[in-house]
């Protein structure tokens, strides 16, 4: 887990960015828990993101950061986030999952805008999920937003997002 601490005039927003490996042994998935809580306690206003690679489809594996957690984060994501096709001797088979999550400090809920949404695009196998918040900035500063493009990929994502 990457955490930034992101000051804004009058808003401080902390962002943890998550990769878990498919295979992780059970232990990382609890640790994972645990330091989302205590960043917590330090920082409230608080967004975990990334590929946890847990399918939340999975009444456990909900269940599980419900108890971890202690109902401290929520989960927005409802929509699939990854379908993958799979070519067997019995024939193709596809698997769909919501891995890729987002998990909401009390305080940073009640900033979101509406509800997230999730955009299917040929550059990755994992899908985009955008969602906002109201987050009050000062004219004098900027944002500016960034992303990583492999080679490609530039051209599909102009056409699906009218860029």
């Amino acid at each position: 887990m990457t955490t930034y601490r992101i000051n804004l005039p009058g808003n401080i927003i902390t962002i943890s960015v998550v990769y878990r490996v498919p295979d992780a042994r059970a232990e990382v998935k609890k640790a994972l828990a645990i330091k989302m809580c205590e960043l917590e306690k330090k920082m409230s206003n608080h967004i975990v993101l990334g590929d946890f690679n847990l399918d939340y489809k999975e009444k456990s594996i909900r269940d599980f950061f419900k108890t971890e957690t202690g109902g401290t984060f929520k989960q927005i994501v409802k929509s699939v986030t990854r379908r993958k096709l799979y070519n067997t001797v019995n024939g193709a088979r596809t698997s769909e999952s919501i891995i890729d999550l987002v998990f909401l400090s009390e305080k940073a809920r009640s900033k979101l805008i509406g509800t997230p949404t999730v955009v299917e695009h040929d550059v990755s196998d994992h899908f985009l999920v955008k969602f906002d918040f109201d987050v009050k900035v000062s004219l004098k500063y900027r944002i500016v937003d960034i992303m990583s493009i492999s080679r490609g990929g530039l051209r599909s994502l102009r056409k699906n997002y009218q860029l």
